[in-house]
């Protein structure tokens, strides 16, 4: 800006995200999740990760007499049509529902339940997540549900073909959506925290990066804390965090705080 401040936006950040998403849906395709946010008298206006998408009413059911779909509610579509310079896009929940096959759907309820572990075999690899095939039915395991850490890059993880053990965390026949978890095959590190750790209790964990501010260090898989710059050194005049520490080393540390509430 004139000032001299750089201007930063969330929001816009989030969007390019979802347009990403969207781009590749339509090249895998691949569903994907929105909410009704308008109603028009020719179809509606569907809202996923802030980009507005255009379901025609014929594209809206398998049959439009059933009933109007409400705002608010939520629906998986696929990409009909891309719309680059408007950044929007054409979409069909119809099409999510024609692709059901319910002969698989009843070997999948047959013998399995929610919340059972089972294998299935990965399809497609997309930036949102994976998509896996339990029983004949496409479920994903969305990139959210693959680690309890926040940020993982997981498509070397996975190759198509690849047989894997995942956790079914729903299952919705009507709209032929399955969706699976992976790191919910283990302990939320949250819960172990508020088993296991105290107030100036000591404990061994790696370091995951280093700042001008502290050092982050990971005690179990999705629990990291700071180490502030003030507390790797009894100086006071401390050195840049880099003097003292780097990444992947093994330390020792002090528990000085926990908030769950803020994770």
């Amino acid at each position: 800006t004139g000032d001299g401040m750089i201007r930063l936006s969330r929001k816009e950040a989030d969007r390019r995200i979802s347009w990403q998403n969207i781009r590749e849906a339509k090249e895998a395709d691949a569903s994907l999740t929105g909410t009704v946010d308008k109603t028009l008298n020719h179809g509606y206006i569907v809202d996923c990760g802030g980009i507005s998408l255009f379901m025609p009413l014929s594209h809206s059911d398998l049959k439009t007499r059933r009933g109007r779909l409400s705002i608010g509610k939520e629906i998986d579509f696929k990409v009909l049509e891309l719309k680059d310079k408007q950044r929007s896009a054409v979409i069909s929940h119809r099409l999510v529902i024609e692709e059901r096959n319910d002969e698989s759907w009843n070997e999948l309820a047959e013998k399995h339940n929610e919340g059972d572990v089972v294998t299935g075999a990965v399809t497609k690899k997309v930036s949102f997540g994976v998509f896996v095939s339990v029983c004949g039915v496409e479920g994903l395991l969305h990139q959210s549900d693959i680690s309890w850490k926040k940020y993982v890059s997981f498509k070397s993880m996975f190759k198509i073909g690849d047989e894997i053990e995942v956790k079914i965390l729903s299952m919705d026949r009507e709209n032929n959506r399955l969706s699976l978890g992976l790191k919910q095959l283990s302990e939320d590190p949250w819960e172990w925290a508020a088993r296991e750790l105290v107030p100036d209790q000591t404990a061994t964990g790696t370091i995951t990066s280093v700042t001008d501010y502290g050092a982050f260090v990971e005690l179990r898989e999705g629990l990291e804390g700071l180490v502030h710059v003030s507390e790797l050194t009894w100086s006071k005049r401390p050195r840049h965090p880099r003097k003292y520490v780097e990444e992947g080393q093994e330390i020792e540390v002090m528990v000085l705080g926990l908030d769950f509430d803020e994770k």
